[in-house]
């Protein structure tokens, strides 16, 4: 499958970056940019989130 790489945003250092993302709310889960989750997302959802666009990723190349 695909490559996955994760950044952890300071809100406070990079708000305008978190607004731009559509957080408004911690915590909160964008994943290409979109934002996807805000408050805790399961473990179940959020494997669920990634394959999915990690299928989608394979299926663009």
């Amino acid at each position: 499958m695909g490559l996955i790489r994760w950044r952890k945003v300071n809100v406070l250092e990079e708000l305008d970056y978190a607004v731009e993302l559509g957080v408004s709310s911690m915590p909160a889960i964008v994943i290409n940019g979109q934002l996807v989750f805000t408050g805790h997302a399961s473990a179940r959802r959020l494997r669920g989130a990634l394959e999915k666009r990690l299928k989608e990723q394979a299926k663009i190349k």
